[in-house]
């Protein structure tokens, strides 16, 4: 696996931290779930997809330009 420095701003690594904490998993752990939700992202992009939230049969939202 590689090693990568990388800037954020405060108020992700606010949140960063408080999701590891919250979750009881190291911080880069978070920072792999976010990647792995923007491949996601990319590849159902492609296929011409959205990601979405969705509650049950309704999608609550939608996100669009990730």
């Amino acid at each position: 696996m590689a090693r990568m420095t990388i800037e954020l701003p405060d108020d992700i690594v606010e949140m960063v931290a408080k999701t590891a904490e919250k979750e009881s998993v190291p911080k880069t752990e978070v920072i792999r779930r976010m990647f792995t939700i923007l491949r996601i992202s990319q590849e159902e992009k492609t296929r011409g997809n959205d990601l979405g939230i969705v509650n049950g049969d309704k999608v609550v939202a939608r996100f669009v330009g990730i």
